[in-house]
Parts: structure tokens; C-alpha cells; sequence
């Protein structure tokens, strides 16, 4: 995070951390200390812990990727080599997205895009306090060939859970799939225990989850660089000392970073110094906010969001300069001349950093069954007892749905996923909390914070949507530069001249960082079957009571619907998830709770209607069972469920305690700026009267999916406007970087995720 500049009003708030969620700080200049007697400064030694191994000196030679290796491969991860390691000096390792929310102005599709077309083999992604973009950043960088770094730029506080300002940055980056698992617990944990203004860890979370993670000591709000602009040497030496005492020796970086700004120059120096007495490495980030250069008004203006100032306020919160985008290798080799090694070292972190991602596979939860069945059979028991009670008469055709249904739901492993949906809305109606009939598919380092150099007024602005303030203000909180892009390895290394072994460090670190996501993967949870009896026996055994339920003849057909339904459940490993559903929704049932009769392509399910999942007949109506389950298509069956308001909390209630608070969580939802939304906040930071701006804003037509691009066309009223009028050119060129960007998250009103296992052992909370 950089410094910023603040006014008079706000010097107390700046040095404290800002406003914004990047937590700015002032960009005044301090003196610094004056030399010891001899000329010298004093850096004190580092402390070795005793149950650590004995330190590996990162020396040349030592390193995975040394400076003599140039002539081959940059060898990062399997599918991820983009270029020989000679054209690729440099990798981003500190890099806000638009997570980062209204600090960062960075679209992870665009992040990717921008480091394939600079040639980066890696990027990586530290957010402020969140992973919320891990995932994304893990399936766009692998479009392009570019390997992702996964970390976060965590808050850390003395105390997480005192009520008390203040805290430090610190660059954290997973090396391994462990260390993935334990940034999740940490980034958790400060949202769960540690939320105060920001999410917070202290020092002993930080001891508890360290393995597999490398720490870089962090921006000039970092605890070393912040004790060096303040003329604290022992202190910056003692805080680096922690940070290998908890990290470990070899995961430890000496961070620098050359955003324009004058505290660094002062700082930087000292933190080469430091690196050099204790033997720790040096390495070189950006820090990052938007991608290109021209995008750092539309930042300054996201600035002027998040604080509610004025892109006319001469005094607003804001970056000092805008260098804060994603720069080259030749822009970063600018940045820090005399320093190849720290440039280069980022490409020795991104080999050392490997994480692997199941992107797909789903975990659900398994359904507690009566005992003796499995999910899939007491889903499909709840079906055909359901089937006799929704029909007087169970034909052979309603059998037959069933059947099929259920067959689909065994074999997509889905199951559990029915019972506990049903379980839940049983539940509701037992608590007469109000359901509803069933709808949807169920009813048929560079401290990076922009892209692009010119991104920096629009990252401007961003601070400004922040902190409430104007681009007009002079005092507003605001970046000292314009530096803080996405540079590439050139302007890294521009930035930090002499210092390319801390720019190579990059590479060091991102080979360091491994994840592995396994996208797409599904982890249901086991629904407590009845002794005896596994998922789908229980299944199966409430389906054929349902079915004699729910008809008063069960024919044939019917039957055979069942058992074709019931079949495919089995088959798709669905029976839990069917004893889950049914479960809840009995629950609600049995308690007074709603329940809604069921919408979407679950209300094609004669199981779910045995189960009194849902109250629509597939059979008289016609629905077809496979629009909800089908083989061919390896996705979770959705069931969506209507609760009455009064009850919802009740049945979220009872899933938490049946599997446990630490497996069920309400689903986060990130609002973005529509393109009406843009346009209001970027002439709000202008400080345009508000007339004005609504007349341009209702230019826009109404309705999602509306864009700026679309109403700019020729012959659209936004174009005319803009042709003709200067005040409207400016806003709505501001407007457009900051289109889509996220501007606040918030609770899902209905979405509950229920796990096979905690949930901090795979998603960050």
C-alpha cells in the first residue's frame, strides 16, 4: 500500500491507516537519522530461532533460479513456461485487484491479459485481507499461459481481537497447497475473529498458519519500512527478526518498492542495507493498483468513492503519484537501476510458488440418514413415500419418472444435495415458516493497485468513491504518485536501478509459490443416514414412501419414473444432497416454517416431489426430469427453495447445527458499478453540480446490462453528449474505467453453502 496525500483535517486518520481499505499513509517527508560516528549506520543482527533448521544463505548459486541460468528455461510449473528466463527478468508479486475493493482498480481477466502480453510467465495477487479473487486470477491466468501466484496483503495488528486502531501490511504468498490452506485460515480469521475497520491477524495467528507461506516485509506500510521512515533502525531490524523467528530464514524477503516516491528514496537504501547485514534477500514488487498508466485518474476517482470526496478537492485522499500501475520489465529495470537481482529474484519466487487448484469438483455435505442407509437410498425411501402422497394414483409412468430421476441423481452423486434441501424445507414447513412452490432450473512487488499507468486518475477516482472525497480536493487521500501500475519488467527495473537482484527475486518467489485449485470438483457432505442404511438406501426408501403418498394408485409408470430418477442420483453420487434438501425442508415443515411449493427444473423431479422437496407434479404438468439432472452435465442439481422471511433464519439455524457452524456459511455477494452507478461517482468526485450529472446518467437506459461502450455508439443520446459537451467527455471518460469494478460486498439474501469438511480447510471466509 503507498503513501498518500492528506490534508490538514485528515493527517491524524492518514497516519493511522486511512480510510480506504488500502490504508494509506502520509506522504510527508521525516528526517531521517544521521549517521553513527564512524559513518555507519548500525543494523542489528537477526536473531535464530533454536527449532529452526539452520538457515540456507541465499547466496548466487543458492538460488533455484540463479543469474547464471539465464541461457535456459524459467521452469515455473507444469503449462505455465510462457519464455526463456533471459526475456523474463521480472514478475509482479504485489498486485491489488478490483478485491481490493475501491483501492484496487485492476479486472483479474485484464491482470492475466496484461502480463501474457508483457511476457510475464507468472502474476500474482495480494489483495488487501482477502482471497476473494484466488479463484478467479487461478482460471484467467491459465488461459493465458501465465502461472498465478496466490497471496494476500494481510493486516496484522499486535492483538486481532482488541478493539483498537492500527496495524501493518505484510506481503504474504503461498509457496504450496498447504500454504494456500493456511493463508485461507488467516484471511478467515481476520474477518471472523480479528474485524475491526479492517480484517486483522496478530502475531500468533501468523505463527499458527505459516507453513508453506513466504513473507516479503511488506510496502512502506509494512512494519520494517514504516520503523526506517520513521528513524527506527533497531526496531525495523527487530520487526524483519519476527518475521524470520515465525516465517523461517528461507521464507523471509526484504521487500522494496519505487513508486516516485520521496520517503522511499530515503527508505529504500536502508532496506538494501538491512537485506545485506542479516543475509536475507532482497527482492523488488510494484505496487500495483491499476494496469496502465492512464488508468490512474479513474483510480484516483474509485479513491474519491471510497472516502465520498471530490475529484475537485484539491486536498482529498489520494496516491502521491501514478506509478502505481503494472509495469514492464524494461519500466520496473528503470524503477531499480543497480538492482537486477531483486527483479530477478521475483521470478525465482514464482518458481518456488506452486498451488494446484479442483476448479469443478464439488464438495458437498453428506446428509446424517437414518442409520442402515446411505444417502441415495434414504432419498430414494423419501421419493416413493413422497410419490404415494402426491398421488391418489402411482401409474407406472410416475414410477418410471421417479426411477429415472433418482437413477440420475445416484449417478451425478447428488443424493445428499436432495435430502439436505429437503431436510431443510421439511424444517421450515414443521416451524410454519412460509416456502415457496420452488422456482429456477429446480422448477422445470510492485505494490500494484492498477493496470495500466494512465489508470491512475481513474484509481484516483476509486479512492475517492472510498473516502467520500472530490478530485477537486488538494488534501484528499491519494497516492503519492502515479506508480502504482501493473509495470512491466523494463519499468520495474527502471524503478530500481541497481537492484536487479531484488527485481529477479520476484521470479525466486513466484517459482516458490505453489497452488494447486481443484476447480470444478464437488465435496458433498454425508447426510446421517438411519443405521444400517447408507445414503441412497435411505434415499431410495423415502422416495417409495413419498411416491405411495403423494398417489393414491402408484402404477407402473410411476415405478419405473422413480427408479429411473433414483438411478441416475446413485449414479451421479447425488443421494446425500437429496436427503440434506429433504431434510431441512422437513424440518421447516415440522416447525411452522413456509415453505414455498417448489420453481425452477427441481419441480421436473418426481423424487423431490415424493420427497416433499417440491409441491408441483412433474407428471401431470410434464416436466422433464433431465432438465434438472442429466448426466451429460457434471454440475450440482440447484434447487431453489422459498422460505418465509421469519423463517429463514430458523432453517439456516438448524443446517448449522446439524453440520456443524464451522461447515455452513451464508454466501458473499460483491455489488459492481453499473454504468449509471459509474457515471453518478465519477461527477460526484468532479464535484459536478447534480443536476447535471443525473441528466447525463439518464442518458444511460435502464435495465441490467447497459454499458457505457454500447450508449457511445453513433447515434446514441450518451454520444451526442458527449461530442458536444466537455463537462460530459470528462465524466464519462472517467466513468468508463471504473464500469464494472466492484464497489461493496454484502450477504447473499438466500445462498448457504454447506461443506463436507470445515470450510476454512477450502474457501476463505
Amino acid at each position: 500500500m503507498p503513501h498518500g496525500k492528506a490534508g490538514p483535517q485528515e493527517r491524524s486518520f492518514a497516519r493511522s491507516g486511512g480510510r480506504g481499505t488500502g490504508g494509506g499513509c502520509r506522504g510527508s517527508a521525516r528526517s531521517s537519522e544521521g549517521p553513527q560516528p564512524d559513518g555507519k549506520r548500525r543494523i542489528p543482527r537477526l536473531r535464530r530461532r533454536a527449532d529452526r533448521a539452520a538457515p540456507r544463505r541465499l547466496e548466487a548459486g543458492s538460488h533455484r533460479l540463479a543469474p547464471s541460468e539465464g541461457a535456459g528455461r524459467a521452469v515455473l510449473s507444469q503449462g505455465y513456461t510462457r519464455l526463456p528466463l533471459a526475456e523474463a527478468p521480472f514478475v509482479h508479486l504485489h498486485v491489488h485487484s478490483e478485491y481490493s475493493i475501491l483501492d484496487g482498480a485492476c479486472r483479474i481477466p485484464a491482470l492475466a491479459a496484461r502480463a501474457a502480453e508483457l511476457d510475464m510467465p507468472a502474476v500474482a495477487l495480494t489483495d488487501h485481507g482477502s482471497l476473494a479473487g484466488a479463484v478467479e486470477l487461478y482460471r484467467e491466468a491459465g488461459k493465458h499461459g501465465v502461472k498465478p501466484l496466490i497471496g494476500c496483503e494481510v493486516y496484522v495488528a499486535d492483538d486481532r481481537r482488541a478493539q483498537a486502531k492500527g496495524y501493518a501490511h505484510l506481503t504474504l504468498l503461498a509457496e504450496s497447497n498447504e500454504g494456500y490452506g493456511n493463508l485461507i485460515k488467516l484471511a478467515s480469521a481476520g474477518y471472523l475473529e480479528g474485524y475491526y475497520y479492517k480484517p486483522r491477524v496478530d502475531w500468533e495467528l501468523l505463527g499458527r498458519h505459516a507453513h508453506g507461506i513466504v513473507a516479503l516485509s511488506g510496502c512502506l506500510s509494512g512494519r520494517v519500512a514504516k520503523a526506517f521512515e520513521e528513524n527506527r533502525p533497531a526496531d525495523a531490524a527487530a520487526d524483519l527478526d519476527r518475521l524470520v523467528q515465525t516465517f523461517g530464514r528461507d521464507s523471509v524477503y526484504v521487500e522494496i518498492q519505487n513508486a516516485g516516491l520521496e520517503v522511499q528514496k530515503r527508505v529504500n537504501p536502508q532496506l538494501v542495507e538491512l537485506a545485506q547485514g542479516t543475509g536475507l534477500p532482497l527482492v523488488a514488487t510494484g505496487d500495483v493498483h491499476y494496469l496502465r498508466h492512464e488508468d490512474a485518474l479513474a483510480h484516483e476517482a474509485l479513491l474519491c468513492i471510497q472516502s465520498g470526496d471530490s475529484l475537485k478537492n484539491p486536498n482529498r485522499w489520494r496516491f502521491d503519484t501514478d506509478q502505481f500501475f503494472f509495469k514492464s520489465p524494461a519500466e520496473m529495470a528503470a524503477d531499480f537501476p543497480g538492482h537486477e537481482d531483486a527483479l530477478r529474484r521475483s521470478l525465482e519466487l514464482a518458481e518456488r510458488c506452486i498451488v494446484t487448484m479442483e476448479l469443478g469438483r464439488i464438495l458437498l455435505p453428506e446428509y446424517p440418514t437414518p442409520e442402515g442407509r446411505d444417502a441415495f437410498e434414504y432419498l430414494v425411501e423419501l421419493c416413493e413415500n413422497g410419490l404415494h402422497k402426491r398421488y391418489d394414483q402411482v401409474t407406472p409412468e410416475l414410477t418410471e419418472r421417479l426411477q429415472f430421476e433418482l437413477k440420475t441423481v445416484k449417478e451425478m452423486g447428488f443424493a445428499d444435495y436432495f435430502l439436505i434441501v429437503w431436510d431443510f424445507i421439511r424444517f421450515a414447513k414443521q416451524n410454519g415458516i412460509s416456502v415457496g412452490p420452488g422456482r429456477g432450473s429446480s422448477a422445470g512487488s510492485r505494490d500494484v493497485h492498477y493496470l495500466r499507468h494512465e489508470d491512475a486518475l481513474a484509481h484516483e477516482a476509486l479512492l475517492c468513491i472510498q473516502s467520500g472525497d472530490s478530485l477537486k480536493n488538494p488534501n484528499r487521500w491519494r497516492f503519492d504518485t502515479d506508480q502504482f501500475f501493473f509495470k512491466s519488467p523494463a519499468e520495474m527495473a527502471a524503478d530500481f536501478p541497481g537492484h536487479e537482484d531484488a527485481l529477479r527475486r520476484s521470479l525466486e518467489l513466484a517459482e516458490r509459490c505453489i497452488v494447486t485449485m481443484e476447480l470444478g470438483r464437488i465435496l458433498l457432505p454425508e447426510y446421517p443416514t438411519p443405521e444400517g442404511r447408507d445414503a441412497f438406501e435411505y434415499l431410495v426408501e423415502l422416495c417409495e414412501n413419498g411416491l405411495h403418498k403423494r398417489y393414491d394408485q402408484v402404477t407402473p409408470e410411476l415405478t419405473e419414473r422413480l427408479q429411473f430418477e433414483l438411478k441416475t442420483v446413485k449414479e451421479m453420487g447425488f443421494a446425500d444432497y437429496f436427503l440434506i434438501v429433504w431434510d431441512f425442508i422437513r424440518f421447516a415443515k415440522q416447525n411452522g416454517i413456509s415453505v414455498g411449493p417448489g420453481r425452477g427444473s427441481s419441480a421436473g423431479s418426481l423424487a423431490a416431489y415424493c420427497l416433499q422437496i417440491t409441491d408441483v407434479d412433474p407428471i401431470r404438468y410434464g416436466l422433464l426430469f433431465e432438465r434438472f439432472l442429466n448426466p451429460a452435465r457434471k454440475d450440482l442439481p440447484d434447487m431453489d427453495i422459498d422460505f418465509s422471511v421469519a423463517g429463514r433464519e430458523r432453517v439456516i439455524n438448524y443446517v448449522a447445527e446439524k453440520y456443524g457452524r464451522d461447515r455452513v456459511a451464508q454466501i458473499i455477494t460483491f455489488g459492481t458499478m453499473a454504468a449509471r452507478a459509474a457515471v453518478r461517482d465519477a461527477g460526484r468526485v468532479l464535484e459536478v453540480p447534480y443536476g447535471t450529472v443525473d441528466r447525463i446518467a439518464k442518458m444511460i437506459p435502464e435495465g441490467p446490462g447497459q454499458s457505457l461502450d454500447a450508449c457511445l455508439k453513433p447515434g446514441q443520446e450518451l454520444k451526442t453528449a458527449v461530442d458536444a459537451d466537455p463537462v460530459a467527455k470528462e465524466i464519462v471518460e472517467l466513468a468508463k474505467p471504473l464500469e464494472g469494478l466492484v464497489r461493496q460486498d454484502s450477504i447473499h439474501a438466500a445462498g448457504v453453502v454447506i461443506g463436507a469438511q470445515p470450510l476454512t480447510d477450502v474457501v476463505p471466509l
